[in-house]
């Protein structure tokens, strides 16, 4: 549902760059069952996650929500990014399993490399290098 909403919500020629809060917190709910990621860290993104979640698909406020879940941990810029870039994967990984399994019923020519790139990339890319080629999926695999 969460899917369906952000393409709905999506104009057209504005790419989706980041996974929904639902499936950010499917992620990280089950990073949360191994014990080598018990830090609070994980903590924090896991409850600010599950807080983004709840906000956008609950109809209580945050107020109304019981005790840890209307807690909102103040994260920091570097596990903002964090949680950005995982976002950013989760999309990109979910994008790729499209691409393998339906992207050549399509018909489509190509993919441009704009789709694939990170906001980093992104800085760096010449207008020229956007082109719709089979390559463009070469680099991400």
């Amino acid at each position: 549902m969460a899917r369906v909403a952000q393409n709905l919500e999506t104009p057209l020629d504005e790419r989706i760059e980041y996974a929904t809060w639902p499936e950010t917190l499917l992620y990280l709910s089950t990073m949360t069952m191994d014990a080598r990621y018990a830090n609070k860290q994980v903590k924090d993104l896991y409850q600010h996650t599950f807080r983004e979640y709840l906000d956008h698909w609950t109809p209580l406020e945050p107020d109304d929500q019981p005790p840890p879940l209307c807690e909102d941990p103040e994260l920091s810029s570097y596990d903002q990014e964090r949680l950005e870039d995982l976002r950013f994967g989760i999309k990109k990984d979910r994008d790729r399993h499209f691409v393998q399994e339906m992207y050549d019923d399509l018909g489509v020519e190509g993919v441009p490399k704009t789709f694939w790139l990170t906001r980093h990339e992104l800085e760096n890319l010449d207008a020229d290098q956007d082109e719709y080629s089979q390559s463009a999926l070469d680099e991400y695999f």
